[in-house]
């Protein structure tokens, strides 16, 4: 007999609650972040209990209904359907496609949920894909994470996040109660790893040595806004995405100032770049080679409408056999403040927006300090560019 909830109207469901069939305590329940779960209410022994059913849509309106219809029948036998909790549980490859399904419209990037996919289904999938994800424990994880968490620690890491990101999805859809690919694995993992690899960063150049680097991009054979967007992006001390994705509505030339909004942020706040004389000399230059383009990107990118990658900028370095990352240009920035200008250290965190870990003075301190971050930006601009034209003899 059917009962008052519908695919489609499961689908469109927004308010947080629950929203029930009409028969045998099935109902779905709608999470704040937006997720859905099929559950059940049933009276077992006088004593009432809800079981989950599976997450929507991995699981299917007619197969949780007939799920909740089993149990209640079974119940009314006098049995007790939490007995067996495998059932309704989805796999962890179904639950990933639930995950996949429910944060792809919140990803920027739509080439997102392909790149989440894949990597799950080359590195994951074929350890515990089938598993119930009820069942998979700490065992499974480290079977998939340890072959690459060595010779590919990037992609390792990424996977482990994709992972403990379906497990709290499953967490929260009452599936399991524990994420095992939580701290303790990364705990395991670590202590296979010889000792001077334990603790790694990101490759820095060092300070003394940029300009004659910048000196060398500067006369490489390479598309003008490429090199212009290396010198940006040392002279501003950003991240590279924020550097890259640079739309000019966020620019203020007047004002000297860059304002990136909270959703091109890692923390997810807004962050107000100082632009020194030369970074706003070098965007003026990059507007006059793209005066006509429709494209709203500073530094738009060989294809059309598309920004430069991180790694067309980490390809600068690489050609000129620079042991660096572009990452590791914001720790050159930061060396350089900590041995020349010690006292401009906090304004040195806050030009490149790093998140305060004592909390009691970040409750206080709520200034981005712009102002005197402004003469900082301008004399490491300074010692750069200065000492770039001093090494090409220009």
């Amino acid at each position: 007999m059917p009962g008052k909830l519908t695919s489609n109207g499961v689908g469109k469901l927004k308010r947080v609650g629950k929203y029930y069939d009409g028969f045998n305590g099935f109902f779905v329940q709608v999470y704040p972040t937006g997720a859905k779960c099929w559950q059940q209410r049933l009276t077992i022994s006088g004593r009432r209990r809800t079981r989950g059913l599976g997450g929507f849509p991995a699981v299917k309106l007619a197969d949780a209904r007939a799920a909740a219809c089993e149990n209640w029948l079974l119940v009314r036998d006098g049995g007790d359907p939490f007995s067996n909790r495998s059932r309704g549980v989805p796999t962890f490859e179904q639950a990933a496609d639930a995950v996949i399904e429910l944060h792809a419209p919140t990803w920027k990037d739509p080439t997102s949920a392909r790149a989440w996919r894949n990597t799950l289904v080359q590195y994951v999938f074929p350890h515990f894909g089938k598993v119930r994800v009820s069942q998979v424990d700490i065992h499974h994880v480290l079977a998939a994470l340890t072959p690459i968490w060595d010779d590919y620690p990037v992609t390792a890491r990424r996977v482990r996040q994709r992972i403990r990101t379906i497990l709290d999805w499953a967490i929260a859809m009452q599936y399991r109660t524990i994420n095992s690919a939580g701290p303790a694995v990364h705990g395991v993992l670590l202590k296979n790893l010889p000792a001077d690899k334990k603790k790694q960063h990101f490759a820095a150049v060092p300070y003394a040595k940029l300009p004659q680097v910048l000196a060398d991009v500067r006369r490489m054979k390479a598309r003008v806004r490429l090199r212009l967007l290396f010198e940006f992006l040392v002279l501003t001390a950003v991240r590279s995405a924020e550097a890259c994705e640079a739309q000019w509505t966020e620019i203020h030339l007047d004002e000297a100032t860059w304002f990136i909004p909270g959703d091109r942020m890692k923390a997810g706040f807004p962050h107000r770049v100082a632009l020194s004389d030369r970074a706003v000399q070098i965007l003026r230059e990059v507007r006059k080679l793209h005066a006509h383009s429709e494209t709203g990107l500073v530094f738009p990118g060989i294809k059309s409408g598309k920004p430069f990658s991180d790694g067309a900028v980490l390809g600068l370095l690489r050609r000129l056999s620079v042991p660096g990352t572009v990452h590791g240009l914001r720790s050159s920035f930061r060396d350089w403040v900590e041995e020349t200008r010690p006292q401009s250290a906090e304004a040195a965190e806050r030009a490149l927006s790093h998140a305060r870990t004592n909390q009691t003075v970040a409750a206080y301190l709520r200034t981005d300090l712009l102002d005197a971050r402004r003469p900082l930006m301008q004399i490491w601009a300074d010692y750069v560019t200065a000492k770039c034209a001093a090494v090409s003899g220009t």
